[in-house]
């Protein structure tokens, strides 16, 4: 360009310079080469962007909200699949055999023989790392697990198996959130990194038992290595040297799932230590608290678990103020959405006391949108393992004594000092200032 000409760069330099200054021809080239690297700066940088295609970045992460999506409304697509299966005789003979003896007279999932239908090869494909960056999920952990199971090998038969070698463990993950993302998609394929973090350590991921009466379904979550978190089916496979995640708060927890929060409900769930206890062996077995930072703030909640505490005040209020008549009208209106709340919330209560689930009021992004959707917001969930807390029977008593409540107490506040450390630990690591402090509320 015209601007950038020798004779005018010379003349500005000349203008510029002081007497102790370089000479007029060194001010010069100093100035030339300054503008020729600014420019070559310039042109590295056009011809880097030029590698970065948008559409490919654009496309990426279609495909990865598109996944999640699959994913988490996979209860409703499989449902479907069975129902369309029917419709085509061709598949007859397929459904016929399935519904009976892989569906109605199936009872994997509650015997401790979901190890038969998990699938590695399924849970190692190549679309579920798209599936653990699209928020992104990782793993973490304050000390190294011993694995509990140990490729050997047997020179005779030259063939390998795996044997039991060290404790089991039960995962404690917390908080729950909507859906338990953490858990539901971090855990369920190797993905996130759960081979290499954890290297012989076989892990169940716990759930309902009504999600394995959806057909198709049921398969689906037992090729992730999904099962139910019935007692006897739980034992079966710690028995088998299996480790199991139970996510401890449950349905309940669910309803306080808002952004920024932290609240659990941890000081009633003790089942999980008393399982611990029943489930000791010569190998050991260990209970080790988890928590997801991050989990509470992928989905934003309409909120009606507040109504409890804000009934009585909002009523109070209401009574005070109505006797202004400027008021009334938005008195009528705070009281209405008072009562839908309070409704919507039984309603809620009613599926959790039934059903074992419930149901949150999601606001999120959608597929192609950031403004309105159902699917998660791209938030980072970090997901945080603790200290293994290796679980003994206390006061010298043996191992088929009975359990007694002392013991299931004092182990339950080991794990909840444990919980504590992960907090403290990944408050720090990951920033969490902003964020509310742990508070275990029930």
């Amino acid at each position: 360009m015209e601007s950038n000409s020798p004779s005018k760069i010379s003349k500005t330099a000349n203008c510029r310079s002081k007497p102790n200054d370089l000479t007029d021809s060194d001010s010069s080239d100093s100035t030339a080469s300054s503008i020729e690297i600014k420019v070559h700066h310039k042109h590295s940088e056009v011809n880097r962007m030029k590698h970065v295609n948008p559409s490919n970045i654009s496309l990426k992460s279609s495909i990865q909200s598109i996944l999640v999506l699959l994913h988490n409304a996979s209860i409703i697509m499989f449902c479907a699949m069975f129902f369309l299966a029917w419709c085509i005789p061709y598949l007859w003979p397929f459904m016929i055999y399935y519904t009976l003896f892989k569906y109605l007279f199936d009872r994997t999932p509650v015997n401790g023989q979901s190890w038969k239908r998990r699938s590695e090869w399924f849970r190692n494909l190549p679309f579920w790392k798209l599936l653990i960056d699209y928020y992104p999920i990782s793993l973490h952990k304050l000390q190294d697990l011993s694995p509990t199971l140990e490729q050997i090998e047997d020179q005779v038969l030259r063939d390998s198996k795996l044997t039991r070698t060290g404790p089991k463990y039960i995962f404690g993950y917390h908080p729950h959130g909507i859906i338990a993302t953490g858990v539901s998609t971090g855990f369920t394929n190797n993905a996130a990194g759960w081979t290499s973090l954890f290297p012989g350590i076989l892990c169940y991921v716990t759930t309902l038992v009504n999600q394995f009466q959806v057909p198709f379904y049921r398969d689906y979550l037992m090729a992730l290595g999904v099962t139910t978190v019935v007692k006897r089916n739980l034992k079966l496979l710690l028995d088998r040297g299996a480790s199991i995640v139970i996510v401890v708060g449950g349905a309940r927890e669910s309803l306080m799932a808002k952004p920024g929060t932290n609240s659990i409900v941890l000081f009633r769930r003790k089942g999980f230590i008393r399982l611990a206890l029943e489930s000791i062996d010569e190998k050991g077995v260990c209970v080790v608290p988890v928590y997801g930072f991050g989990e509470n703030d992928i989905f934003n909640v309409f909120s009606t678990d507040e109504f409890i505490k804000s009934e009585k005040k909002n009523k109070d209020e209401g009574e005070f103020e109505s006797q202004n008549s400027s008021h009334h009208s938005n008195i009528v209106l705070k009281n209405l959405l008072v009562k839908i709340k309070k409704l919507i919330y039984n309603f809620q209560m009613f599926l959790k006391n039934r059903y074992g689930w419930t149901l949150p009021i999601v606001i999120s992004r959608g597929v192609f949108n950031h403004d309105f959707g159902i699917l998660p917001y791209r938030k980072p969930i970090r997901v945080v393992f603790g200290k293994p807390i290796k679980i003994t029977r206390l006061h010298g008593r043996k191992i088929d004594d009975e359990i007694t409540d002392d013991e299931v107490d004092y182990w339950h506040q080991k794990y909840i000092e444990g919980l504590y450390e992960v907090w403290d630990y990944g408050k720090n690591k990951f920033d969490l200032h902003d964020q509310q402090e742990l508070e275990i509320i029930q």
